[in-house]
């Protein structure tokens, strides 16, 4: 899956000094995050499209793999939306029109 931007982003995050590209799980250098950081600051929400193939894997049965690098698990969610991407993505009142 590819993260996409949307016009919701509050910051992008990029990988920190250091960053081991060699890593097979890592996302290589350059690769930029766009979030969204809850006014608290303790929730962050980034968005992503599954490629083509990673498309036709979820239409024939796939499911999605989440990986948290570390010892313990982190609260996570995921979900599906609709947010208006800057790349030309749907808007939220055409989730409906979507199905």
């Amino acid at each position: 899956m590819n993260p996409v931007r949307s016009h919701e982003a509050t910051e992008v995050l990029r990988p920190p000094s250091g960053w081991d590209d060699g890593d097979p799980d890592a996302l290589p250098r350059g690769v930029e995050l766009p979030v969204r950081r809850s006014e608290n600051g303790f929730q962050m929400t980034s968005w992503w499209k599954p490629t083509p193939d990673e498309l036709a894997a979820l239409n024939a049965g796939g499911v999605v793999e989440l990986v948290c690098v570390g010892t313990r698990h982190p609260i996570v969610s995921l979900g599906v939306a609709c947010p208006e991407l800057e790349n030309g993505g749907l808007g939220r009142a055409d989730v409906s029109a979507a199905r």
